[in-house]
């Protein structure tokens, strides 16, 4: 493999890492799919992507070093406690509101609406961790950065291809899924989405006091 070709690989599996585990986005993303289909967990997760492609540039850049400075990382969590906090507290007290699964809702959602959720997907990713992780995974083209300059910019192309890959193949499973979904289902994942969002939101107003 050449090494342009091996660093578009790179990148493209970094971008699964980073897009795969389960942490807030994902949560949310599965709990709007389930409950609206496609579009919605899509702009969400191309936000969340969108944010991410934004830290890596930052980091290959060399401009990550501001996350350093307290008042950012603070504003940061900030951000983000307020935003998953939000998130968790309208989960938990839509619960009771579930009396039935949504069917095609979420197909007819205007752009604007839309427009909206990809800006949430953005700010779900408010958090200078997310600085450390995409500095640990741009190392991994350290090596060829030093014989091609271009290195960083092939890695920071290939990198949202591989979030989208996951971010189209959640919502394609959610969306054809989420017919086999009962009431039952929707509040319990509801209820586990929620709890989940806010402990997230708590361990950020930890780190916004220990500064």
């Amino acid at each position: 493999m050449s090494g342009a070709w091996l660093i578009l690989a790179k990148g493209f599996g970094a971008g699964l890492v980073a897009a795969v585990p389960i942490g807030p986005v994902n949560i949310e993303i599965i709990r709007r799919g389930l409950r609206t289909g496609f579009r919605e967990p899509f702009a969400l997760g191309m936000g969340a992507v969108t944010a991410d492609c934004i830290y890596l540039v930052l980091v290959c850049l060399g401009v990550s070093r501001v996350a350093e400075y307290a008042a950012v990382r603070i504003a940061l969590y900030t951000v983000g406690f307020a935003t998953l906090g939000t998130l968790g507290v309208l989960a938990l007290r839509g619960v009771s509101q579930i009396t039935d699964v949504p069917r095609g809702q979420g197909d007819s959602r205007r752009a604007g609406s839309l427009l909206r959720v990809y800006g949430l997907g953005m700010a779900m990713m408010a958090n200078p961790q997310q600085v450390a992780v995409w500095l640990a995974l741009s190392s991994l083209v350290l090596g060829e950065a030093s014989a091609n300059p271009m290195a960083y910019v092939w890695f920071a192309l290939s990198v949202p291809a591989g979030c989208t890959s996951w971010v189209i193949f959640i919502s394609t499973v959610l969306h054809f899924g989420r017919r086999y979904v009962t009431v039952p289902v929707l509040r319990a994942v509801n209820i586990a989405a929620g709890v989940v969002l806010c402990g997230f939101a708590f361990y950020l107003l930890v780190q916004v006091f220990s500064g």
